[in-house]
């Protein structure tokens, strides 16, 4: 009777740990903090020195991005190597900053920071000679070892707005 009232704690013991503790598996393509690190400084030195190329060792070939300035998401690495390079030529001095980041299985959370002048046209819109200062968040789905999958979320009125841009409500309707 004591030998399983003993197995019995040890038991309860053990489960207590592992819903305290998280014994949950991790997903198999969870990411540890120091790889997660090392993607973001290679970020770091791809976008704020304009070595694109870096960005092969960063995503995979048919990664999804999720941009709220863009109507719709777009995938793969070549067009997001050319919407970084549309902003290069928008923002010749950007310089991107990760501020803090959060790690949960496969995702990766990270805070960031933007700044840049507005010196080159952005698409159809020409340069507006104005600096930015952008605060956002990106969370990243990994897949093995490269992220598959991206999503940013940043206030595009604000950003607008610094760049000298206003927002016209539509007119109402006449009666």
């Amino acid at each position: 009777m004591k030998s399983s009232h003993s197995r019995f704690l040890l038991l309860s013991a053990l489960v207590f740990f592992c819903l305290i503790a998280g014994c949950q598996q991790q997903p198999p393509d969870a990411i540890s903090r120091a790889d997660a690190r090392a993607l973001g400084d290679l970020f770091l030195q791809a976008v704020n020195e304009g070595n694109l190329d870096l960005l092969d060792q960063i995503y995979l070939p048919d990664v999804v991005y999720h941009d709220p300035s863009m109507p719709e998401s777009f995938q793969g690495l070549e067009t997001l190597k050319a919407y970084f390079e549309t902003m290069h030529t928008a923002f010749p001095d950007q310089k991107w900053t990760l501020d803090e980041m959060y790690i949960d299985g496969d995702r990766v959370f990270w805070i960031y920071s933007y700044t840049g002048t507005n010196t080159g046209p952005m698409g159809e819109i020409p340069a507006t000679g104005k600096s930015v200062r952008e605060v956002g968040v990106a969370v990243d789905r990994m897949s093995g070892g490269k992220i598959a999958e991206e999503w940013v979320y940043y206030d595009t009125l604000d950003l607008m707005t610094q760049l000298g841009m206003t927002l016209v409500p539509p007119a109402p309707p006449k009666k």
